[in-house]
């Protein structure tokens, strides 16, 4: 798993630390560093509308097992 910090479109003020897995088929991604639950909320739905025509993408924000706020998201590496 691969671990990097970066900004994206989403927000280009917001540093998120990104951690990503690529099995091949599919590549899952952990962004930690939200100010809020609502941010990471627009995010999550942000980063769908990127990612879900052609790749199956989809996120969701949740809560880490030590309260801290985070979007996990997956798309395949493939539109076929």
């Amino acid at each position: 798993m691969a671990t990097y910090k970066s900004s994206t479109a989403f927000n280009k003020e917001l540093v998120l630390e990104i951690a990503e897995n690529n099995d091949g088929r599919k590549t899952n991604f952990v962004y930690k560093g939200f100010e809020s639950m609502d941010q990471a909320k627009e995010f999550a739905k942000w980063w769908e509308d990127c990612w879900y025509f052609g790749y199956m993408g989809d996120a969701v924000a949740t809560l880490s097992a030590q309260g801290n706020i985070m979007v996990l998201a997956s798309r395949y590496n493939s539109c076929d």
